[in-house]
């Protein structure tokens, strides 16, 4: 049911389940045995999802690729954010990188550099 990688991490594949990330299906994601962490995508938005640790924790992310480099944002803990509020900022991060930004390195880069 639900799509998990390992890192380096992939994008999920066409055939696998359907998954919209919500406050409650975010809860239910589960770390599998022998594992440290997991990263379930939403089918909805491209390279929104959320990661749960071994240790509980669950912090939504944006992932994406700029030529052969993938990309990763955390944009807060499921717990302080709700899922709305990183749906709506997946969509936004998602629209600058199909204008062609790369919004990881720009928060990266120094002033001036660029």
């Amino acid at each position: 049911m639900w799509r998990t990688s390992l890192l380096p991490m992939r994008f999920p594949g066409p055939d696998e389940d359907e998954m919209k990330l919500n406050k409650i299906t975010a809860a239910r994601v589960e770390v599998p045995a022998g594992r440290s962490e997991v990263i379930v995508f939403d089918d909805d938005i491209p390279g929104f999802g959320v990661r749960v640790r071994d240790g509980g924790s669950r912090n939504w992310i944006f992932q994406y690729r700029v030529g052969h480099k993938q990309r990763r944002i955390s944009f807060g803990s499921a717990s302080t954010v709700t899922a709305p509020e990183a749906r709506t900022r997946a969509i936004v991060l998602h629209a600058r990188v199909k204008l062609g930004e790369d919004p990881a390195g720009q928060k990266n880069r120094k002033p001036g550099t660029g």
